[in-house]
């Protein structure tokens, strides 16, 4: 639906590879979402004393919840093509 690999957006979603804004327009059209709500979710969080470990954490935590998110809206735009 996307037009990309599933081992791509297995890549993504395990937090292996970075979307490009390319693939961040397609999840928003997909999904009708605004990107800047994507992005929102996306944002790095940084900190001085551990910032590998609160960035991997934090993109982990991000990328679960939109991951979460996404599906949520596929269940629903299912229910209503049914």
């Amino acid at each position: 639906m996307l037009g990309l690999s599933k081992s791509h957006i297995s890549e993504i979603e395990g937090g292996h590879k970075t979307p490009s804004l390319e693939v961040i327009e397609k999840y928003a059209k997909l999904f009708k979402v605004p990107v800047s709500s994507i992005i929102f979710f996306a944002e790095q969080v940084k900190n001085s004393d551990d910032t590998i470990t609160v960035e991997k954490r934090a993109k982990t935590a991000i990328a679960s919840k939109i991951i979460s998110f996404l599906k949520a809206v596929e269940v629903r735009t299912e229910a209503k093509d049914v």
